[in-house]
């Protein structure tokens, strides 16, 4: 994916200022979210799945986390996992991978 800043900028704009030349710039990532069930989380996930990436959304909260998937679609993929269990946490990365299918680093926000 390539972005690009418009010509005559400061060069530490903000990415949402920016143009994108692909209409999918995640195409062929992977990211995963925490806190994606709802709010912030789900609405980064949501434009995520909307630019090409594969998304593994992380909450704790099952019901809300497969509904939030079920609308996503099939590049979403359901973890549920507490952040506050210091064990769960320590395996967040390992999880998203298997959840994902992949072997590809996880990009995690």
């Amino acid at each position: 994916a390539v972005w690009s800043r418009p010509a005559n900028t400061d060069p530490n704009v903000l990415p949402h200022t920016m143009t994108q030349n692909t209409p999918f710039p995640l195409q062929g990532q992977v990211a995963a979210i925490t806190g994606a069930a709802s709010g912030i989380g789900l609405a980064s996930a949501r434009a995520m799945v909307e630019a090409g990436a594969r998304v593994v959304l992380i909450d704790r909260d099952r019901t809300a986390l497969d509904k939030s998937c079920a609308i996503l679609g099939s590049q979403a993929v359901p973890l549920v996992l507490d952040l506050l269990d210091r064990d769960q946490c320590a395996s967040l990365l390992t999880q998203a991978r298997q959840a994902a299918d992949t072997e590809r680093d996880v990009k995690a926000q």
